[in-house]
């Protein structure tokens, strides 16, 4: 287990609800979780107001290149990073975290956490895709929360939080992290128990 993820599951044992529910919290479905939705998923909190909260799903990386999914975009032709599926919600719609390696974020950006912004247009997102899966990771869709919706979830024991890292958004093999980072939520609440 990467060490990283510990010392962040220790972290977050010391927050509250709503300090968990910011942009760049990340969300650890519970092993019981069965929506099909959200079964052993990890979500990006990328956006929260008063509307209520927009997250992405950073374990369902998918096997379709982007420049087969923007066959359209000039800046897409020779892109073959895969496309994840960022939530159930407007499978249509395109988001895009992108890590800045310096400078102005790009046009209609909103920051995350960190150097990692939101991206959902074009103008933004054409001039970084050749930045590569390290810099730049686009989803399908969205997940969505009604105002107090999530912290209802949360209540229920649907969720971990786990505070945000850019080694967690941009982990190199989605496809464990849930695993790995609901073990470590595991071993965090067994050292939160009373001892008997």
């Amino acid at each position: 287990m990467k060490p990283v993820y510990c010392a962040l599951l220790l972290v977050a044992a010391t927050l509250t609800a709503a300090d968990r529910l910011t942009p760049g919290t990340v969300l650890v479905a519970d092993k019981k979780l069965d929506d099909p939705h959200f079964r052993k998923t990890v979500v990006l909190i990328a956006d929260h107001s008063d509307d209520g909260i927009l997250g992405l799903i950073l374990n369902r990386r998918t096997e379709m290149p982007l420049s087969q999914i923007l066959e359209s975009w000039k800046e897409a032709a020779r892109v073959t990073d895969p496309i994840f599926v960022g939530g159930p919600v407007s499978r249509r719609g395109m988001f895009a975290l992108i890590r800045l390696k310096a400078g102005t974020p790009p046009e209609g950006a909103k920051r995350v956490v960190s150097d990692i912004h939101l991206v959902t247009g074009r103008a933004g997102l054409a001039p970084h895709l050749a930045d590569g899966p390290q810099r730049v990771r686009v989803y399908a869709g969205y997940t969505g929360w009604a105002p107090d919706q999530l912290e209802s979830e949360m209540r229920e024991g649907a969720w971990h939080t786990v505070p945000a890292n850019p080694a967690i958004i941009f982990d190199e093999e989605p496809e464990t992290l849930w695993q790995r980072l609901s073990r470590a939520a595991e071993m965090q609440l067994a050292l939160a128990l009373p001892r008997r």
